[in-house]
């Protein structure tokens, strides 16, 4: 279980902007030394601003992935989102996946049932014309995490 006693206040949640934040979690996966942090207030994970990685490093790992239709434990992984929320929208519902990285997944598993799917990638798609528009609703898979500074980008 994660700790949840407040950390100094150099970390102060990027979202609510409340000292009140406590460790989540450590990690060195993929040899990447980090922490994740926790905001008691408004319960987002966040990584701290030292451990923010440059444009080009964070390309440089997402480009390592594998996340593709080719791969059916992603669409599968992705497939679990698309069924909670598809009963919770009307027909051809007009969206936008945010985030959807080199190759939209979702946004094809959305269109192939008939949905209107616009996507924005910072790095892979960064036509900010996108995000000028109104949609009914917008996913955000795999990449909410990554927002330096989440309350502008949300």
């Amino acid at each position: 279980m994660p700790s949840r006693e407040p950390t100094d206040c150099q970390n102060p949640c990027p979202l609510c902007l409340s000292d009140k934040v406590g460790m989540f979690h450590s990690s060195n996966q993929k040899k990447l030394q980090r922490i994740y942090l926790q905001c008691n207030i408004c319960k987002l994970i966040f990584v701290p601003k030292k451990f923010h990685l440059s444009l080009q490093l964070e390309t440089e790992r997402y480009l390592t992935h594998n996340n593709n239709r080719n791969n059916q434990g992603y669409v599968d992984f992705l497939s679990r989102l698309w069924i909670e929320l598809k009963p919770q929208l009307n027909v051809g519902a007009y969206g936008l996946d945010f985030g959807s990285g080199p190759g939209p997944v979702l946004a094809e598993i959305m269109m192939e049932e008939g949905f209107n799917i616009e996507t924005y990638d910072p790095i892979f798609k960064p036509d900010k014309k996108s995000l000028e528009t109104h949609y009914d609703f917008i996913t955000c898979t795999e990449t909410i995490e990554h927002f330096k500074e989440p309350k502008k980008s949300i």
